[in-house]
C-alpha cells in the first residue's frame, strides 16, 4: 500500500511536488514556533509576562483571520505565485525582527507581520496547488495534510534544541533566539 501511494506521488508534476515539500517546510516552521510553545516560552525567558505573550498571539491570529478573504482575492487578481512568494517577506521579517530584539515594538510589529503573511501564504498555496495539481487533487490535499501534519509534528518536537543548546552552556534567552533564527532559515527555505 505505502509502494502505491509513493508512486501517485512520484506522478505528481515537479510544480505539485514542490508546493508539497513547502508544505512541509510551512509546518515545521508553525511548529516549531508556534505549535510546540517555542515563540511564547522565547518571550518568556525574555522577561514578558502571559499578558503580553498573549497580545502576541492575539495581534498576529487576528491579523491573520482579518486579511485571510482579502488575500484570497488578491492571489486571485496578482497571480497566485506571486502572493505565495511575496508573503514569505512578511513572514520573514516577522521572524527576524523578533529574534533581533524582543523590544515591545519589535514583537508587535513582528505580529503583525507575521499575521498578514500567514493570511497571504495559506490561501495563495491552496488555490496554487489547486491550479496545479487538476487530475490529481485527492492525492495531492491529501498528501498536502499529511505533510503539514508531519511537519508540524516534527516543528514540535525540535523544541528539544533550546534544552541541547543550555546543556552546552547557552541561557534559555539566547537558546530559544538561536531556534528564532533556524525558523528564519526555515521560513527562506519555504
Amino acid at each position: 500500500m505505502l509502494g502505491r501511494v509513493f508512486n501517485k506521488y512520484l506522478s505528481l508534476s515537479y510544480e505539485v511536488r514542490v508546493l508539497l515539500i513547502t508544505t512541509f517546510a510551512s509546518g515545521v516552521f508553525d511548529g516549531l514556533l508556534y505549535i510546540g510553545g517555542l515563540l511564547q516560552l522565547y518571550l518568556k525567558s525574555a522577561g514578558y509576562g502571559g499578558g503580553d505573550v498573549g497580545l502576541f498571539i492575539f495581534i498576529n491570529g487576528l491579523v491573520s483571520s482579518i486579511l485571510v478573504i482579502p488575500s484570497g482575492y488578491l492571489a486571485d487578481v496578482f497571480g497566485r505565485r506571486r502572493v505565495a512568494l511575496i508573503s514569505v517577506m512578511p513572514l520573514t521579517i516577522s521572524t527576524i525582527l523578533i529574534a533581533i530584539s524582543p523590544l515591545k515594538p519589535f514583537i508587535v510589529a513582528s505580529a503583525f507581520l507575521g499575521g498578514l503573511g500567514s493570511a497571504l501564504i495559506h490561501p495563495s498555496l491552496s488555490a496554487l496547488m489547486a491550479d496545479k495539481a487538476r487530475d490529481n487533487l485527492e492525492v495531492t490535499y491529501s498528501a498536502a495534510s499529511f505533510l503539514l501534519s508531519l511537519g508540524t509534528a516534527i516543528g514540535g518536537f525540535m523544541g528539544w534544541i533550546p534544552e541541547i543548546l543550555v546543556g552546552r552552556g547557552l541561557t534559555y534567552f539566547e537558546s530559544y533566539r538561536v531556534v528564532v533564527f533556524l525558523a528564519c532559515i526555515i521560513c527562506l527555505a519555504t
